[in-house]
């Protein structure tokens, strides 16, 4: 009887123990999760912000050589999403702070010099403006003075996820 009752107690410890971790592992997910929704929401911000500083950009550029670059040179090889400033795929694991862009062609540029090299940083993410010509006419010469522009933030998170660890920020696209 008594060999009973401490091999009830050991399997009651055993259950409560589980119970604790499993409780400590859902809130811990949740936590993450709201810290992920908070990020992602500042994220939409930023997109915004950037596309009201292109904006107030807009009437002081020349089109033509917006969309060429400050090199004056199409960029070749470009891929499927080369209106955006990079990738989503790419955006979701850079570090904002350190990414330049491979083709200057519709990034933000007065007088040859580029404005935002490397995007504007704000206090805890960075946006990213590329302009490009609306899918009528060529990529390089605009005629009806319409231009798209695309603008990416991306908020690097403080808390990495153990389950997905490649996955660094939250992106937002306008």
């Amino acid at each position: 009887m008594r060999g009973f009752s401490l091999i009830t107690a050991l399997l009651v410890i055993l259950l409560v123990t589980t119970l604790g971790w499993g409780l400590i592992f859902r809130i811990l997910r949740q936590w993450e999760m709201a810290t992920q929704v908070k990020s992602q929401l500042y994220g939409f911000v930023l997109a915004e912000n950037g596309i009201e500083y292109a904006r107030t950009l807009l009437p002081h550029l020349n089109l033509n050589s917006l969309l060429v670059g400050t090199d004056g040179l199409p960029c070749e090889g470009l891929s499927g999403e080369w209106r955006s400033p990079m990738s989503f795929a790419q955006s979701l694991r850079v570090d904002p702070a350190t990414w330049n862009s491979p083709c200057d062609d519709g990034l933000p540029a007065h007088d040859g010099e580029a404005l935002i090299p490397r995007g504007y940083q704000a206090e805890g993410g960075h946006f990213f403006l590329r302009f490009s010509n609306n899918p009528e006419e060529t990529s390089q010469i605009d005629e009806d003075y319409i231009v798209l522009v695309r603008s990416l933030a991306i908020v690097p998170d403080r808390v990495r996820s153990p389950f997905l660890p490649s996955l660094k920020n939250p992106v937002a696209l306008d």
